[in-house]
């Protein structure tokens, strides 16, 4: 009898380490201990600020006005979030978030809270079904819950986490045989946020054709409408979206680390053709070549390898986009943590703490009040700040390209032109 009961207690340690886990999840959020170990936790607008932006938009579009444009620009604007930020995603998100409006800002964000436990909760499961052991699935536990972006994704009430799930769901699908569903992810993933377009070259691996088209046509019928009727939107929203890189304590992407010490080079900065300059050619180079890699890595092997495929263009992302905020590190999570349970290399658990321990922020952190500290940093301070998140992703994406390179390969090149290049 000891004995079945000890069993049954090991059986349930996984799930009562989760709770304890959530428990201190849920009290860091509300007195705010790990704050000071991050940039958008001391030098942005305050908790909540990235979920208030969709809450304010919310209101705004149910009254019938903008969701992208507020205070002096919007006769009759109404504040009714604390603080926030502008909103920059596509108008469908704010009209969904409208649900949220039945609570006032501070419980409708800690509601949202509660929704990303539960998210949380439904990858875990979904980790378990990978595991034979109670060990693995204690590992899968602390491998979530220790990741530090994923304090800021609750913090911030953003909703990377939800993209993730989509992604997995996705992957999840794929790989056993079910492609529309996985199709229906994919599309669901790029209309909550646009990053999700970064997985296009997967689904063009599959041949996934119908569901390209289908992303593309829903999202142009959840857009176009709207900025026909609102004209005046589009102006804003598209200078949102291409605006040049900004440069502070919170862009942590390998781009954000190379223009900073190109900003540091008086070379760089000079123009190579108009206001075309050298440092603008070297960043085209980097995100072509980031690019140019992973597509020949991702249509190589002769069997579609789909984890590590989608892993290396998450990353891609990472590499390349000209804003990652520290919290868009979680859209890895997933990944990550399937990686490390089923090949069971240590190069991916080094690489997984890398990613989840903190920056060095609270050592270099200056007392600037609500300014950024990035303009205040030096050349060495900087390099090494931006280096930790970096740097770690950089080598998750070699690493994955050289296991995809190890894979058996498939031609490359059609038929036609390879009986060419023979008869030549």
């Amino acid at each position: 009898m000891r004995f079945l009961l000890a069993g049954r207690m090991k059986r349930l340690l996984p799930l009562l380490l989760t709770g304890v886990g959530m428990l201190i999840l849920g009290l860091a959020l509300r007195w705010g201990w790990p704050n000071p170990l991050f940039n958008d936790a001391t030098h942005r607008f305050g908790q909540g600020a990235d979920f208030f932006g969709v809450y304010q938009s919310a209101y705004d579009g149910w009254r019938g006005q903008s969701v992208y444009l507020y205070h002096d620009a919007v006769p009759g604007f109404v504040q009714v979030a604390p603080y926030f930020y502008g909103f920059v995603y596509w108008p469908i998100a704010a009209y969904l978030a409208g649900l949220f409006l039945l609570l006032p800002p501070w419980p409708a964000y800690w509601a949202w809270v509660g929704l990303l436990g539960l998210l949380v909760l439904v990858n875990l499961f979904w980790t378990w079904q990978e595991t034979q052991t109670v060990g693995d699935r204690i590992l899968a536990v602390l491998l979530w819950l220790l990741y530090t972006p994923l304090y800021l994704e609750a913090y911030m009430g953003q909703f990377t986490l939800v993209l993730a799930t989509m992604s997995l769901a996705m992957l999840r699908a794929y790989e056993r045989g079910k492609a529309r569903q996985g199709d229906m992810w994919w599309v669901a993933g790029v209309l909550w946020k646009q990053l999700g377009v970064y997985l296009t070259p997967l689904l063009l691996r599959l041949k996934r054709w119908r569901a390209l088209g289908l992303a593309l046509l829903l999202s142009l019928l959840s857009t176009v409408p709207y900025f026909l009727f609102f004209p005046q939107d589009w102006t804003y929203y598209w200078e949102a979206q291409r605006h040049g890189i900004t440069l502070h304590a919170g862009n942590l992407g390998f781009q954000a680390w190379l223009v900073d010490l190109g900003l540091r080079s008086d070379f760089l900065k000079q123009s190579a053709v108009g206001t075309f300059s050298w440092l603008d050619g070297l960043v085209g180079l980097w995100m072509g070549g980031i690019a140019g890699v992973a597509l020949l890595a991702t249509l190589r092997p002769r069997r579609p390898a789909l984890l590590e495929s989608t892993t290396l263009w998450i990353t891609a992302y990472l590499l390349t986009y000209k804003h990652v905020w520290e919290h868009h590190y979680v859209w890895l999570l997933p990944f990550l943590v399937l990686l490390i349970l089923r090949t069971r290399r240590p190069v991916y658990l080094l690489l997984y703490l890398l990613l989840a321990l903190p920056t060095p922020f609270r050592l270099l952190d200056l007392p600037t009040g609500p300014d950024d500290p990035q303009p205040f940093w030096g050349l060495w301070t900087s390099t090494f700040y931006h280096a930790s998140k970096a740097w770690p992703a950089l080598a998750l994406f070699l690493v994955l390209v050289v296991e995809l390179w190890k894979q058996e390969s498939r031609p490359l090149l059609p038929s036609w032109l390879r009986l060419g290049r023979r008869s030549g």
